[in-house]
């Protein structure tokens, strides 16, 4: 158990506390820009991106997967938040959201993901060669990508159409 906390990089720990403040502070209601909101969705899809360069290898069949399960996570988000009550201010150009919880839950549940297979990595280097372990983890990290980019197109859709 210690060697485990011995051998994580120190900005593991550095995310998990940003990831932490970032979900208390969604859980109450927000004031925030599109450019703000873009953020999280954005960082979470370069760092999907960035795995994927850096461990497709010529196999370039788990595109394929990874893409359905953006567009499923992106309707899933989409279907998370279409019901929360969004008013704009058109002249500060912000969006008011209610608090929830749920951004936490999604920040956690992708860091923990791939940790969990940043581990078993460590652990067990051949599984990195093993098709059902790559494409099960490219899938979740791809669906919580996914569901932030939903819940932002769902906040832009609503900014937008607030100017119409």
């Amino acid at each position: 158990m210690f060697q485990l906390i011995e051998i994580t990089p120190w900005w593991i720990y550095l995310l998990f506390t940003y990831f932490l403040m970032l979900g208390v502070r969604a859980s109450t209601p927000t004031v925030a820009s599109l450019k703000r909101l873009s953020v999280i969705p954005l960082f979470f899809l370069s760092w999907s991106l960035y795995h994927l360069y850096t461990s497709l290898e010529n196999r370039y069949y788990f595109l394929a997967p990874w893409m359905v399960a953006l567009l499923l996570g992106s309707f899933l988000g989409y279907l998370q938040v279409r019901n929360w009550i969004i008013r704009v201010d058109q002249e500060r150009g912000t969006i008011d959201l209610p608090g929830s919880w749920s951004t936490m839950f999604l920040c956690l549940s992708f860091f923990i993901v791939k940790c969990l297979y940043g581990l078993t990595y460590t652990t067990y280097p051949t599984a990195y060669q093993n098709p059902a372990i790559f494409s099960s983890e490219l899938v979740f990290s791809a669906l919580f990508v996914g569901m932030f980019w939903g819940r932002f197109w769902h906040f832009s859709r609503a900014f937008y159409t607030a100017y119409d």
